[in-house]
């Protein structure tokens, strides 16, 4: 009898089709939603790292120009600023922009700045992604540029 009744069993039910369908669905849907929500993290977390170190190279780059310099100037436009300083022999300028980021400075003092007798600044570094510019895509450093009195060229 029991022979009989698996022989008679000739295909699936409409039932066990669509409850096989929304199983893989949920699995598929899983899926799908950890991956992109791991890919938008990693792409998060990879352009926070590339801000991050272009504010270390600008702060290097600032610090060296104010320890190193007679006096300098600093600009600040939309997306960019430009430093224009005088060392013993040459007046050089320096751009800071980058495609994919802006990049600004605040606090900057509109009068030259002698390094002599301005021993400390106090600037505010502000760097982001111009591709998402929402707050948690954005860095902000608070500077303090300093230069060691009685230190020559």
């Amino acid at each position: 009898m029991i022979c009989l009744q698996l022989n008679k069993q000739q295909g699936l039910t409409l039932i066990e089709i669509l409850g096989t369908i929304v199983i893989l669905s949920v699995i598929i849907i899983s899926i799908w939603t950890i991956f992109f929500q791991g890919n938008n993290y990693s792409n998060k977390a990879i352009s926070k790292s590339i801000m991050q170190q272009e504010a270390n190279q600008i702060i290097y780059e600032l610090t060296n120009i104010h320890q190193k310099s007679e006096s300098y100037t600093m600009k600040v436009n939309s997306c960019e600023f430009t430093v224009e300083y005088k060392t013993l022999s040459e007046t050089k300028l320096e751009s800071f922009s980058d495609s994919r980021m802006c990049i600004s400075l605040q606090n900057v003092p509109s009068d030259p700045i002698d390094p002599k007798n301005q021993n400390e600044i106090n600037l505010n570094l502000v760097i982001s992604d111009m591709k998402n510019p929402t707050s948690s895509s954005t860095i902000q450093v608070e500077l303090f540029l300093h230069r060691l009195k009685g230190v020559t060229n």
